[in-house]
């Protein structure tokens, strides 16, 4: 059988100084090394041949193929925990993100529950809108009201009794 072939043919290379045979395809280093265990096991032990069992490459593919098919029926089954919220609702939160970009998370899970939804506030901080341009700074600022600003009197005088002008 292939045991014994593959027994004979680690003997057949180790007589020939190791070298591979002409036209021969050897499976690798690996293989080799196997082999010289399968045949010193053999030497030691002929009985061995029989409680060794040898595997088809057609044994191979199917455990392969059933391992995968396993693997991704795991993967394709409903997932466990908190359903999905509906994307009804999920539009509706970032509606009103958007219609009320001062309201948080917290303003909108407690009208969301006045309206009769029940989901937690993570959630709805989820799904927010969050597109907000930042906010200006002092230079845009001053740029923009420099006329509100020129009017203004920024000195103060103090009086002889302390007092503010």
């Amino acid at each position: 059988m292939f045991a014994r072939g593959f027994l004979v043919e680690g003997a057949k290379r180790r007589d020939n100084g190791g070298k591979r045979p002409l036209g021969h395809n050897f499976l690798g280093h690996d293989a080799l090394r196997a082999g010289r265990a399968l045949w010193w096991l053999y030497r030691w032990f002929p009985s061995v041949l029989s409680a060794i069992a040898i595997l088809r490459p057609e044994t191979i593919i199917r455990w392969h193929r059933e391992g995968f098919q396993s693997y991704w029926r795991e993967r394709s089954r409903k997932p466990v925990g908190r359903p999905r919220i509906s994307a009804e609702l999920r539009n509706l939160i970032g509606a009103m993100s958007r219609a009320n970009h001062l309201w948080g998370a917290p303003h909108i899970h407690g009208e969301l529950l006045k309206l009769g939804f029940t989901i937690a506030q993570s959630t709805v901080a989820r799904y927010m809108y969050r597109g907000w341009p930042p906010s200006q700074g002092w230079r845009t600022f001053l740029t923009n009201h420099v006329d509100g600003i020129a009017a203004v009197d920024l000195f103060v005088l103090p009086t002889i009794t302390f007092r503010l002008l």
